[in-house]
């Protein structure tokens, strides 16, 4: 983990990862605050997370409890940052939760459509600055170029997860380095 985001990193593990408390999924755009990109290509990565071992993986911890959870991430990376076109922190008015959009370029759109299309019933790690934000099973394709990222029913009350809009707006700057 990069030493100067450590405190950083940290809240926002435990705002969002506690044992895969985020959601990946399409959504309807309702955007109230963001951030136009591209992200720089390292700061915003998916890639996929492979059963076991190969040389094509690398170990990596995910979650913010001990022990987290050990994960064999493919090395490829499927979509970067320079497929970001915006991040905003919006309400999302199905769950009442807050979350953070990540809108996809046209071509991180038709990519991210052909990666969620291959990976059904796999998981998925969405890396920020170098560690695992979440790491969700695909259950569909997303082909409307949207990653909304909220936490699940239930888990909230556990993790005291992102209940605030202004918790999503840290997480956004997060993503675009306007902390």
């Amino acid at each position: 983990m990069n030493n100067s985001r450590s405190s950083t990193v940290t809240k926002i593990t435990c705002l969002l990862t506690f044992a895969c408390v985020c959601v990946l999924t399409g959504c309807t755009p309702g955007e109230q605050t963001g951030v136009k990109g591209p992200l720089p290509p390292e700061v915003f990565q998916v890639r996929a997370v492979e059963a076991a071992p190969t040389e094509r993986t690398e170990q990596m911890f995910f979650g913010a409890v001990t022990p987290a959870e050990v994960l064999h991430v493919n090395k490829q990376v499927l979509l970067d940052g320079s497929s970001v076109m915006h991040v905003t922190a919006k309400m999302d008015t199905v769950n009442n939760r807050p979350a953070v959009l990540v809108r996809l370029t046209d071509n991180g759109k038709t990519i991210f459509a052909q990666v969620t299309r291959e990976h059904i019933d796999k998981r998925l790690a969405i890396i920020v600055r170098g560690d695992i934000l979440l790491a969700p099973v695909v259950s569909a394709e997303i082909c409307d170029g949207i990653i909304q990222i909220t936490v699940c029913d239930g888990i909230i009350h556990i993790t005291g997860g992102m209940q605030t809009m202004k918790e999503a707006q840290r997480l956004v700057g997060f993503l675009t380095d306007r902390l």
